[in-house]
């Protein structure tokens, strides 16, 4: 299997967990019937499921999914930049910004790689599911907290530390891992 291949199979299940009990947590819903049918017409999830199938949506779908896809990033980034104008650069690091940090460029890869070598996976399967959870918050984070009225602020600046701090944090990671 391709890399390529290999990243979306790990990623299943952190997309479930986000698109379910993250979707919970942030949206407060309660009705396990709700949550359920948000999380499968979830367009992360309905694109698992295609990708699984090796289904193929057809050209007049696929097009302007597409074309509003490759969107997604230009816009979240003028979101997060939005509210990082209004952050205080004195207050952009905290305690819990640095623990939050700590924990998911340095504390989940070693999770995954003690997990990976008592499995005994091969190399690339490792390195590469090291490095992936190495990586830093995403800007879904603040995505969902800007959707949901949860303090966007805080997920702005986890995105943005966890983003700096990941340069030298996957560098150092892929050298121990080579």
């Amino acid at each position: 299997p391709t890399g390529l291949m290999l990243a979306s199979i790990y990623l299943i299940p952190q997309r479930i967990m986000k698109w379910s009990e993250g979707l919970r947590i942030f949206s407060g819903e309660s009705d396990g019937k709700k949550l359920v049918r948000k999380v499968l017409l979830h367009p992360c999830i309905i694109g698992c499921i295609l990708m699984a199938g090796q289904l193929r949506l057809p050209e007049w779908i696929y097009r302007p999914v597409n074309t509003l896809g490759r969107c997604n990033t230009a816009l979240s980034m003028m979101v997060i930049g939005m509210i990082l104008a209004e952050v205080d650069p004195k207050n952009l690091v905290d305690k819990t910004v640095v623990r939050y940090t700590v924990d998911r460029l340095v504390i989940i890869p070693l999770v995954v790689l003690i997990a990976c070598r008592i499995c005994g996976f091969s190399h690339i399967v490792t390195g590469l599911s090291v490095i992936l959870a190495a990586m830093p918050c995403g800007a879904t984070t603040t995505m969902l907290a800007v959707q949901y009225r949860s303090d966007p602020e805080f997920a702005t600046k986890l995105v943005v530390f966890s983003t700096l701090c990941s340069i030298p944090s996957i560098c150092v990671w892929s050298l121990l891992l080579h």
